[in-house]
């Protein structure tokens, strides 16, 4: 799934109110999920929250490897891959 923006917490956001509940449906529908944003989304713009990026499987993005939330992702079970 795409995304408005990544606060530096991690929320992972969205603009447009009707894909919320959409992207809600198909997390729990899917047996992986990704992410993928292109560096200008860290921290990038959204008002509504859809998940912290921490329950998600796969990161795929542009931004440097040192980018908030990025380096917390270390710990956690969410893969990072960097285009």
């Amino acid at each position: 799934m795409g995304t408005s923006g990544v606060r530096a917490d991690g929320m992972v956001l969205d603009s447009t109110g009707i894909e919320v509940p959409v992207k809600h449906a198909l997390r729990a529908a899917a047996e992986r999920t990704c992410l993928l944003a292109t560096a200008d989304k860290f921290p990038g713009s959204g008002l509504l929250p859809v998940c912290p990026i921490t329950e998600l499987d796969v990161v795929i993005t542009t931004a440097a490897p040192g980018v908030a939330p990025l380096p917390e992702l270390a710990g956690a079970n969410t893969e990072v891959l960097f285009a």
